[in-house]
């Protein structure tokens, strides 16, 4: 599972914020890019002091990666609990993998399913795969293969490759009734709204 995700969002950013910050916020991602994390550190500090989730995102990177900074899992967590608290989906999603494994955190897979399932409520294509393999095995959460069928089906629905893969492995698991209200799941959610949750799927008595 890919932790270090760095949405296409933030190629765009100046377009959401203030002209000042987002003229700062990119000179940091610049010099993220081109190694110069001195700097990126210097600039992402100040927007992150300023309740930037962005920036706070940007810092916990650092600390999770050790770029720039000793490598401190405690002060990444920290970081992208900051941010995830601000709504920001990526430090959600990097949050819930850091509760799976127990980096900086200690390991919770009740407190990964919450964080990933607020990141894939915003369409984060990596929270939704993660979270269909939660619900496929019932970690932390009770074990549904139908909403993790759906879960595979929105995220392959953002070109996630192993989503596409995986939903086509595990259609032999499923009935071809769990199979269709799996598609039609999917089709009623829209991004911001949230995931259906074990009692509004009608199918799942028929695996007993």
């Amino acid at each position: 599972m890919n932790k270090y995700i760095i949405s296409p969002i933030l190629l765009y950013l100046s377009l959401s914020l203030l002209p000042t910050y987002a003229k700062s916020f990119n000179e940091g991602v610049r010099a993220f890019q081109q190694k110069d994390f001195s700097e990126a550190y210097d600039i992402f500090k100040t927007l992150g002091s300023q309740k930037m989730p962005e920036a706070k995102y940007y810092l916990a990177l650092m600390y999770d990666q050790g770029k720039g900074v000793s490598k401190n899992y405690s002060k990444a967590a920290k970081l992208y609990h900051q941010a995830a608290n601000l709504g920001y989906a990526e430090a959600q999603y990097n949050l819930s993998i850091m509760f799976r494994t127990g980096d900086g955190v200690q390991k919770n897979y009740n407190e990964s399913v919450k964080w990933a399932r607020l990141a894939a409520e915003q369409g984060h294509s990596e929270a939704l795969y993660y979270l269909s393999g939660l619900y496929e095995l019932g970690l932390g959460v009770t074990a549904n293969p139908v909403m993790a069928q759906t879960l595979k089906i929105l995220a392959a629905e953002k070109s996630h490759s192993l989503a596409k893969k995986s939903i086509n492995h595990s259609t032999h698991l499923l009935t071809d009734d769990q199979l269709a209200e799996a598609r039609t799941m999917a089709a009623r959610w829209h991004k911001g709204k949230p995931l259906p949750l074990y009692k509004d799927f009608t199918t799942l008595r028929k695996l007993n």
